[in-house]
This record gives structure tokens, C-alpha cells and sequence, in this order.
């Protein structure tokens, strides 16, 4: 179809405004980080829609047709190959249209909205003994309408085969804006629908014609393999008394009609499982043993290859390979799992494996997980993976593009031997994994679509790999989508009759071929509108900090693969600011997406540090969670602080800006004369002087800005009688807020380490520059942390421990200053530095015998943003436990606060709605007399304002429960 007229665009926005009521946007900020999904591809869609409710997508599909608008329904925007970018207006069904409308658990049935996310719904499940079978790994971001549209499948597919398959019913908006349901329908009962007329009546009367002419086609072309999802699932309407075109619209991408309630069929949760992980010394002997490994009735059977073992072996960390096999460093590795309805059950079918395994794969070795906590290890290690291996910096990446093909699972060693000389004959090497049990591994070349070598040899590589999958029988879409990435080869892989039943299909349902085109159906070449592509280019700046090991900011954006993971609602950190307001702009990859398209050229030069892209980072806290959970590692709060430098540098600092950056300094003079503090303090209790103060400075009104204390930290350690110097020597790192605002918390630490038998020496206080790097004055920061390293530099060269009680700033020392500082003692500094919590968990034992564990005392815990992503939890619960804290941790994200950011009114709203999505709850909540406990400073405050709770630091709640010293 023709280009749509700006006009064309104009008067869609007029009318939407006048009768929708959710969002319409088409500034081209939006549009940009729409363009985008998981996929190599990139196109700028014609506006972005996203309605409040079944009637209001109605709405806008009726406006979108009157005004000749091309239309994209999109989920999570997770596609790997391209269905949910175009040049359309795009449909955002995940911000409002998400929900489980009903369960009947008797009937093992669910009814949904398209935008609600699988993990979300398996949770509701849960309780009532059910799931949704397809489980792909994508179901913590992935929304069953994307599911539907993608007709997705996943690990278990062997027992729960496609989402077509677990599908009863869908609600759906037709081209026109026609209202339908589709569910299973009498064939006699046919002509009635025909018969209600119009766009629906015409659908039903050519489309089983459709089907029915293509028949022998159907059956002569029909693959050897139930996993398939490329073109339409015209041969799922064939046969039987019934007919449902919800199995057509199901993998259809949105290309037939837009999803409004889906009815899901439900299975039971397993009773019992367990996990054994076969190595093998050669991977084709690995593939060759599945078949026969099948007949022990797995609910599934995984791969992973060398090349990702290797990956994870060197990334380390809690679920490395090396964890569960130790030394053992197979060239192959096969994870099988079973359920069953007893142990007993379960026993038998792995000695039944391992019978099947002895006869036709000697020399491998089993590992066997019939526990809970070691199958959850396994299957973290295994989805860790994919995005271990996108973390690979640089621009040789594996690309997806013939990553779904699925063959027999009995053709499988032979299909990649000859993929694999294929690739071998391009030059390009291969990494592969996933789903052996079905015939599909993930197969992924090491290509750079910046150059122009690579992206024909993709094309030839894709060709290649569909002309062996036909000669076995096979699909080339077996669970990702056709898209963009394999559409183009829909005619070659179905044939011409097919092909033009898909065509005719199309043109029932959507006459005027507005509904995502480009997919399935007359798509254009995988070639175009790549994502890089040769001719991609970014501007070049300044840089502050060092990003040469991501290949330069740019580098380091591009990381960004856009799987979504930044999206979900539910466990975690990351995104906090998503969690809260569900807009693309608010997660990791609006902003990666926004600042890459703005490197890129694809937005003004002056966009890049303006103020549109001020707006769209101006709700990331900096909470670095998506340092650890983002697949790729992508680490946007240091981003936000390059970007908050060169923003300010082009735009100035207002007053706010200067003086949180300057807290640390101002703190320090303030205190210097204790009168000057106590008037401070007085005048900040006083509502009038408060409120003035307040509003001069932006902060929201009905915050308090803490207090400073009588007395500072390092005055009373000067007061302090000398001890004996002890054996053991530790640096205790006293940061702004133990100093100047809560000395009791640094008073607490020295007690502690001081009866455990430590010198503690605490050397003359000296910012961190943590408030310098979240306002972007990158310079300020440089040269506190020169200051650091003139008081801390030879403790750390002599490899004296360095531990700090504010998670962010002692951590600042393992993470930023590395790459904002060249100083020689940068490494050493964070080899030596940890938090309060690592250092107890790590000298537990010394500890224990000075902590009286006594009766369990209740205590909540809330871990620092900094930590978790950072550290983690679990120091924090071996040193509570050493003390007898029976600790309870809230899964409570980001509490909202994030230094400055919820004392500034703008952030005011959002910054209640983090602390009360899980966190404050939580603490109202809590049993009588539990202890709340969170590190952070900030925090602690947030709880206290919302919560109107008191918080303690770990040092506190450890000093709380120490032996009494013997009476000399």
C-alpha cells in the first residue's frame, strides 16, 4: 500500500482525540522507540496508540480504517524476528488492555486480555494446581496476546506443543473495526455466519473455501514435525465436524485481526520432577542419543554447546556450569527433565535413561537434581544463557534468523552437520542450543550487520538452511515467527498454491491489506531495514567515563538487544520506574533505544542531549539493576550520568541540581559548628520556613530533608579511649551519611568489628562523589574520588579490607570509579573494598562467637538497589542469621527514594507508587515487634516517610545483639 500522507496522519490524530480515550502520540521521540522489538530490524511506525479497553482499541481500529491507516497490534514488543515493528499505527496492548478477566478451574479454562503477562497469569494459576502450557523464555516480559499472535511454544513443547493447541477462543477486532469471537464452530453451522453479512460473513465464506481448494497441497507439503508456526495454520482447519478460526488467528502476527480476550485451555502443574544433565564428549554423538532418549517420556530435553559452557564458565557467578558439573568440561551437554506423580515414578523413569543411554551413547556422564533448589539452579544456568551470550561486546554477534528452524527430531544430528559445513564454507562460525527434544535448536552465526559482507552472507547463509530443511522434511518458523527475518522465504518453503492461499486468506480478512504489513505474506527482502546495517553510523562526543571495553558509548548502547526484560511487572528491580507507570519510555530499552536512535542520526543531532531525551531519562533512578538482570548487562545508570553531564554542560545546572550534587560539602560545612546544624535542623521543623525551603528548591511539599546530627561521627571516635592495636587491621569507610546525618550507624559497625578482634582504623572522612555522579557532574565526582584514593590508596595497595556501610557508595569504588578514573590504584581499591554485610558473612565464624543468636528474632528485610544488583542479598542474611535474625526479605524492587530523586516534586507521585508497589505494604504488614532492616540511607527514609515505620542499618541490628563483654 501507498505511503500515508502527513495529512493522512493528522486527521487520524484529530479524530482519536475527540473519541479515544487511552493515548495517542506521534512525536517522534515515541516513534522511535517503537521502531524496535527484539529483532535485527528497525522501522518508525506512523503513531503509537495505546487504548484503555476492548472498546477503545474498537474505536481506533474504526478511525485507522476510515483514514486508510496501515495497523500493528503489539505485546511486549519481544519478537525475535520482526512481526511487531512497521510502518503503521502501532497498538500498544500491554499499558492498559492486561488482566485475567476469569478462571474455571473445572474446566481448566482461562479468559485473558492480550496484554497480560504469562508469568503474571501462571502466578493466578498457581493456586489452583494449573499453568499455561507453552512456556517460552521470554513469559516474564511476553504477553499472551504476543503468545496468540506468534502462536509461541517453548522447553515443554514435546507435552503442551503450540500455543494453536491450548487455545479455545479469542475476542477480536476485525480491519474494519468489526467486533468477532471465534471459537470452535459446527461446519452445518456455517452459513449462519455467513449470513450476519458484512466483513465477518465474508470471512466465513471464503475462507473455508479457501482451505478446502488447497487440501492436497496442504497434505502433500504437510513438515514431518507438530512444532511449526511459519504462514497460516491453514491445515489446522481441515477435517472434523468443527471448525475454530482461532487457530488461524493464532501465529497470524496480527496480520488478520487485533486480539481483545483470548480463552486459553489450561494444564495441571507437575506433581514431581527431576533434571539430569548428560555430558557427552562430541556433540553430534549428544544429538544422535535424543531420539532414543525420548522413549524414557521426558517432559523435556535441552542443549547447550561448548561455546556457551565456555561463556559461562568465565562469567562465573551462582548458577555457572562449573557449579554442576565442577570440573567436567564436556564438548556437549543434555538437560532432561521429568515429572511425574511420585518419586518412585520419577526413579524409574531416569534409570529407564540412563538403560537408553548406556546402549547408545557410552562415555557420557549424568548428573542427577531430584531437589527443588537444584533444578531451580539448573534451569536459571540454562535461561541465563541466551542472554550470557549476547553480552559479548563487540560487533561480531550471533544473529537470529534461521535460530527457529525445527527438523525430525531423528534428522537433527544430520541437519547441523550439514548446516554446520555450510557455515563452515561462509567462514562463519556457529553457536547452538535449546530445544533438541523438538528438533529445534538455536542456531545462531557470528555475523557484524555492519558490514555489507555479512548481511549478504546472512541472506545466503538463510537460503542455504531453508533449502536443507525442506530436503528434511522440516519448518523454518518453529516457534519465533516468520516476521521479517523469514517471510521473505514463505513462497519457496510452501510452494506457489500455498502461497496464494495465504495471500487470499489475507485479502479475506483484511481487504485492504492494512493489518502489519510486510509479514507473512508479501514481505520485503530480510535485507532491508536492518536494525545496523552497513551503512549505520553514530556521532561521536566527548566521552567521560571509559567505554572502550563496549567499543565506546555507542558500544554500550548497542548492547540493547531489546528483549524486553527491562518490561516486567513482577520480581525483581529492574525496571522500577516501568513497574510503576508502563510506559516504553520509562524501561531500560525506551532509553537505549531513544539514545541509539539519537547516536544514530535516525533523530536530530540536537536531540541527543536535549531536552526530549532529558525527558525520557529523567525517570531512571540510577538503581543499576539492570546492570545484573538485563540480559545483556546493559548499564543505563551510567549512561544516565553521561548523559546528565553533557545535558548540563549544553543547558546549565539549575539551584536543586547544584545543591543535592553539593550535599556531601554542604553537610560537612554545616556541621563544622554544631549551633549552625541545630538551626538548620530548627528551621526544617518549622512548616513555614520548611515549605519556603522547598519550594525554592523544588522539593515536593510533603517532604522532609533529614536531619543533620548532634554530633558527628569522627568527633565522637576522637573521643574514644585507644585500644590496644589488635592482630587483624580493617578500614572502616564512614561515608556523608554515617558521618554528618546518622553516626549511630558507624558507631554501631566499630563496635562490632572492634569485638570481633579488628583493629578498626577509620581514616579522615572524604566524599565518595556518589551525589556528583547521579546529577551528571562527572568532573566534581572525578575529583572526589581523587580524595578517596589520597585517604584509602595505600590500605587498598597493602590489601587492607575496606568495609563500607552505604551500599552505593562503597560499591562506587567496584563499579564507576574503574572507569571514571585512571588512577593506578583503582583496581586495588576495588578488590579490598566490600560492604558491612560481605565482610561479616565472610568471617562468619569470628563473628558468631561475639553475636548472641539466642531466641529467633523477626526481622524484614530490604535490600539496597546498589546491593542487589551489585552484590546480592545473601551477605545480608548470613550476617542477620549469625545474630539470630529469623529475616524475611520483601521482593520489594526499588523503594523509590533513590537519593534525591523522591525528594524532587516532580518524582514525588512516582517515587510513592515504587515504595508502595510492594515494599511499603510489606512493612505496614509485618508481624508485631519484626525488626525492619535496609542498608540503604535513603531507604530508610522512604520506609520512614510512607511507612511511618523506623528502619535500622545490619550494623545496627548486629551492635543490638552483641555478647556483653566480661568485666576485666
Amino acid at each position: 500500500m501507498s505511503t500515508p500522507s502527513t495529512e493522512q496522519i493528522d486527521s487520524f490524530a484529530r479524530a482519536c482525540a475527540a473519541e479515544l480515550r487511552g493515548e495517542l502520540r506521534t512525536d517522534r521521540m515515541t516513534r522511535a522507540l517503537y521502531a524496535t522489538d527484539a529483532s535485527n530490524y528497525q522501522i518508525e511506525p506512523l503513531a503509537v496508540v495505546t487504548p484503555r479497553d476492548q472498546a477503545d482499541l474498537a474505536t481506533a481500529m474504526t478511525i485507522a480504517a476510515q483514514h486508510a491507516l496501515p495497523v500493528l497490534p503489539r505485546g511486549g514488543g519481544s519478537s525475535l524476528a520482526g512481526q511487531s515493528v512497521g510502518a503503521a499505527v502501532v497498538f500498544d496492548l500491554s499499558k492498559y488492555m492486561h488482566g485475567v478477566v476469569a478462571i474455571d478451574p473445572a474446566a481448566r479454562r482461562a479468559r485473558v486480555l492480550p496484554g497480560t503477562n504469562l508469568q503474571v497469569l501462571n502466578d493466578q494459576l498457581a493456586p489452583h494446581g494449573l499453568k499455561f502450557g507453552p512456556d517460552p523464555a521470554s513469559a516474564v516480559v511476553c504477553t499472551v496476546g504476543g503468545m496468540v499472535g506468534n502462536n509461541s511454544t517453548g522447553a515443554h513443547s514435546i507435552l503442551y506443543h503450540m500455543t494453536a493447541d491450548n487455545l479455545h477462543a479469542v475476542d477480536v477486532v476485525l480491519a474494519d473495526g468489526t467486533p468477532a469471537r471465534f471459537a470452535p464452530t459446527r461446519r452445518v453451522d456455517i452459513a449462519n455466519e455467513v449470513a450476519r453479512g458484512g466483513l465477518l460473513g465474508a470471512i466465513w465464506q471464503r475462507v473455508p473455501a479457501i482451505v478446502e481448494h488447497t487440501r492436497a497441497a496442504l497434505d502433500a507439503r504437510r513438515p514431518d514435525t507438530w512444532r511449526r508456526c511459519g504462514g497460516y495454520n491453514l491445515d489446522r482447519l481441515l477435517g472434523g465436524d468443527t471448525i475454530n478460526l482461532a487457530e488461524l488467528i493464532c501465529g497470524s502476527e496480527g496480520t488478520l485481526a487485533a486480539i481483545t480476550e483470548i480463552e486459553l485451555t489450561l494444564v495441571p502443574l507437575a506433581r514431581h520432577s527431576a533434571l539430569v544433565l548428560t555430558a557427552f564428549d562430541d556433540q553430534n554423538a549428544a544429538l544422535e542419543a535424543v531420539p532414543h532418549m525420548l522413549e524414557s517420556q521426558p517432559s523435556a530435553v535441552e542443549h547447550i554447546d561448548r561455546f556457551l559452557m565456555d561463556m559461562q564458565r568465565a562469567a562465573g557467578g551462582e548458577f555457572s556450569i562449573a557449579r554442576l558439573l565442577g570440573a567436567d568440561q564436556p564438548d556437549a551437554l543434555l538437560v532432561t527433565e521429568f515429572y511425574g506423580d511420585t518419586p518412585a515414578e520419577l526413579h524409574a523413569k531416569v534409570e529407564q535413561l540412563e538403560r537408553l543411554l548406556a546402549r547408545h551413547a557410552p562415555g557420557c556422564r549424568n548428573y542427577h537434581f531430584f531437589d527443588e533448589p537444584g533444578q531451580r539452579m539448573v534451569w536459571q544456568m540454562r535461561r541465563s544463557q541466551a542472554g550470557l551470550l549476547q553480552r559479548r561486546r563487540g560487533d561480531l554477534k550471533p544473529v537470529g534468523f534461521i535460530e527457529d528452524v525445527a527438523v525430525p527430531v531423528d534428522r537433527l544430528a544430520a541437519y547441523i552437520r550439514d548446516l554446520t559445513s555450510i557455515a563452515d564454507a561462509h567462514a562463519v562460525e556457529l553457536t547452538l542450543g535449546a530445544h533438541a527434544s523438538a528438533g529445534c535448536l538455536h542456531v545462531l552465526p557470528f555475523l557484524n550487520l555492519k558490514q555489507a559482507g555479512d548481511v549478504a552472507r546472512m541472506q545466503q547463509i538463510s537460503a542455504a538452511a531453508a533449502d536443507l530443511m525442506l530436503g528434511y522434511k522440516g519448518v523454518m518458523s518453529s516457534e519465533h515467527g516468520d516476521g521479517l527475518a523469514r517471510s521473505w522465504l514463505n513462497r519457496h518453503v510452501f510452494g506457489d498454491e500455498i502461497y496464494a492461499a495465504f495471500r487470499q486468506v489475507k485479502a479475506a480478512f483484511d481487504p485492504s491489506w492494512r493489518m502489519n504489513p510486510g509479514k507473512i505474506v508479501d514481505a520485503p527482502p530480510m535485507t532491508a531495514n536492518l536494525r545496523l546495517g552497513a551503512d549505520y553510523r553514530t556521532i561521536e562526543f566527548a566521552e567521560q567515563f571509559d567505554w572502550s571495553s563496549d567499543g565506546g558509548f555507542a558500544g554500550a548502547i548497542e548492547m540493547c538487544t531489546g528483549q524486553g526484560y527491562c518490561r516486567k511487572t513482577i520480581g525483581g528491580t529492574m525496571c522500577p520506574s516501568y513497574m510503576v507507570t508502563r510506559d516504553e519510555r520509562d524501561s531500560t530499552r525506551g532509553r537505549a533505544n531513544a539514545l541509539r536512535n539519537a547516536l544514530a542520526g535516525r533523530l536530530p543531532p540536537e536531540v541527543l542531549f536535549g531536552p526530549e531525551m532529558y525527558d525520557v531519562i529523567d525517570l531512571c533512578v540510577g538503581c543499576k539493576a539492570c546492570q545484573s538482570e538485563c540480559p545483556t548487562s546493559v548499564d543505563m545508570a551510567r549512561m544516565r550520568g553521561e548523559f546528565l553531564y553533557h545535558y548540563h554542560e549544553q543547558h546549565g545546572r539549575d539551584l536543586r541540581t547544584r545543591l543535592f550534587a553539593a550535599m556531601p560539602q554542604l553537610s560537612r560545612a554545616i556541621t563544622t559548628q554544631p549551633l549552625l546544624a541545630q538551626l538548620a535542623n530548627a528551621a526544617m521543623a518549622m512548616p513555614p520556613a520548611r515549605a519556603l525551603i522547598n519550594r525554592a528548591l523544588g522539593i515536593a511539599p510533603a517532604r522532609r530533608l533529614p536531619g543533620f546530627a548532634a554530633e558527628r561521627f569522627s568527633g565522637w571516635l576522637a573521643r574514644q579511649q585507644r585500644h590496644t592495636p589488635a592482630a587483624d587491621t580493617v578500614v572502616l569507610y564512614v561515608d556523608t551519611w554515617a558521618e554528618h546525618y546518622e553516626p549511630q550507624i558507624a558507631r554501631a559497625a566499630h563496635a562490632v568489628l572492634s569485638a570481633a578482634g579488628y583493629q578498626v582504623i577509620v581514616p579522615e572522612y572524604a566524599c565518595c562523589g556518589r551525589t556528583q555522579l547521579s546529577k551528571g557532574m562527572l568532573p566534581a565526582a572525578r575529583h572526589s574520588a581523587e580524595r578517596v584514593f589520597e585517604r584509602l590508596g595505600a590500605y587498598a595497595m597493602r590489601g587492607t579490607p575496606i568495609v563500607g556501610l552505604e551500599p552505593s557508595c562503597i560499591l562506587t569504588f567496584r563499579d564507576e570509579y574503574l572507569t571514571l578514573t585512571r588512577h593506578p590504584r583503582r583496581h586495588d581499591l576495588a578488590r579490598v573494598a566490600v560492604t558491612f554485610e560481605e565482610f561479616v558473612a565472610a568471617h562468619a565464624q569470628r563473628f558468631a562467637a561475639v553475636l548472641e543468636a539466642g531466641a529467633p528474632a523477626p526481622a524484614l528485610l530490604h535490600g539496597h538497589c546498589h546491593q542487589k544488583a551489585q552484590v546480592g542479598t545473601a551477605p545480608a542474611h548470613t550476617a542477620l542469621g549469625l545474630a539470630g535474625y529469623a529475616v524475611r526479605e520483601v521482593d520489594s524492587g526499588c523503594c523509590g527514594m533513590a537519593g534525591a530523586f523522591g525528594y524532587e516534586a516532580g518524582h514525588y507521585q512516582v517515587s510513592q507508587a515504587m515504595a508502595e508497589r510492594a515494599l511499603i505494604p510489606a512493612v505496614r504488614a509485618a508481624e508485631p515487634g519484626a525488626t525492619t532492616i535496609a542498608a540503604g540511607f535513603s531507604c530508610r527514609h522512604q520506609i520512614a516517610d510512607f511507612a511511618e515505620r523506623p528502619a535500622i542499618h545490619p550494623a545496627e541490628a548486629l551492635a543490638r545483639r552483641l555478647k556483653p563483654t566480661p568485666a576485666e
